[in-house]
């Protein structure tokens, strides 16, 4: 699906990530050091943010809309809906986007919806608002994160020196710019990227539970995230690039006018194969794993915060091609100008 959104601009973006931070130098004592060296090297990730037990998904989202209200003079009443996009909810029910309604004061007629995505989820949750905004609505808060760190076994060396936990902010309007936005799903890869237990389908037990050695020297139970780190990979390198190729011809734009292709942040050496693969040069594809992992739904909207100040010193800006990818298997596109949106640099909760 191919979809353009006109009279629609992104104005604010905000991140908020715990102040707890992991070194990744700690799991030398359960993984060894050699191991351990080899795979900070590969994912470019040396550190991640870890949220403590009480922080939550929602909390960190909340947080980012908050700095949003307390440096701008965005009027909160015009906001008509509000998109939650995370795999990791306060509840089974009720809906984490209708329990943020309330604690951010925002009006009874808001129209509340939660997406459960992962890598993707940014784009998506980009989608769903670009609709609400051309039904009519003025505003739309899109809050999009993750706490992956409570999902995953810490014994699972595919995952546990990878995620990080992150909450952010997105503020759409009407506007004056266009947005570009497409989005593929595939279910038969459903299984590469999965809890298995948790859900009617297999609900959570004392069996579900325990932790059990799936190959040498990793170990989770049904109710952690299961990766395949290989699929995903292959997945991504296989539609990633035939995804961008198709935006750029639907827009008719060449490669050399897009300032920044701001891709999901799953890890350094990802990122530098997909950019390799796709010819594009350095400066354009900006990584910011290091300090944060890959935070799931929100790590397009952190790398921009992080990246924004140098990013808009060098006017890389006004064409943007962001694109998500992971979990379902889904992936998705979505273009549009942000030279006039304001990021926030992210802050520490």
């Amino acid at each position: 699906m191919h979809t353009l959104f006109k009279n629609i601009t992104i104005s604010h973006v905000a991140t908020a990530v715990p102040d707890n931070i992991l070194e990744l130098n700690s799991f030398s004592s359960l993984y060894g050091e050699s191991e351990v060296k080899k795979i900070i090297s590969s994912t470019g990730i040396s550190k991640v943010r870890i949220a403590p037990p009480h922080l939550t998904t929602a909390d960190l989202c909340e947080a980012a809309f908050r700095e949003i209200i307390s440096k701008s003079n965005l009027d909160t009443k015009g906001i008509g809906a509000l998109v939650f996009v995370s795999q990791t909810a306060d509840h089974r029910l009720p809906q984490t986007s209708i329990i943020l309604q309330d604690k951010l004061g925002l009006s009874r007629e808001t129209a509340c919806f939660d997406i459960p995505l992962g890598c993707s989820g940014y784009v998506y949750g980009l989608f769903q608002s670009a609709m609400l905004i051309a039904s009519g609505i003025e505003k739309v808060a899109l809050l999009a994160g993750d706490t992956s760190t409570r999902i995953i076994n810490e014994r699972d060396r595919s995952v546990s020196m990878v995620f990080g936990d992150a909450g952010t902010a997105t503020i759409l309007e009407s506007g004056k710019s266009d947005m570009h936005i497409s989005v593929r799903s595939d279910g038969s890869g459903r299984d590469k990227l999965i809890i298995p237990a948790g859900g009617c389908r297999m609900p959570s037990n004392l069996q579900t539970s325990k932790s059990r050695e799936v190959e040498p020297g990793v170990f989770r139970s049904d109710d952690d995230l299961y990766m395949d780190g290989m699929a995903i990979m292959n997945f991504a390198i296989s539609e990633v690039p035939l995804m961008i190729s198709e935006t750029l011809k639907t827009l008719d734009w060449k490669q050399e006018d897009v300032g920044c292709f701001a891709l999901h942040q799953a890890n350094a050496f990802m990122l530098n194969y997909l950019r390799k693969k796709m010819k594009i040069s350095i400066e354009k594809v900006p990584i910011s794993v290091d300090g944060f992992g890959n935070t799931g739904p929100a790590s397009i909207p952190l790398m921009l915060c992080d990246k924004a100040a140098e990013l808009s010193k060098n006017n890389q800006l006004e064409k943007v091609v962001m694109c998500g990818f992971g979990v379902g298997l889904s992936w998705g596109t979505a273009s549009t100008d942000l030279s006039s949106t304001i990021f926030y640099k992210p802050i520490n909760i």
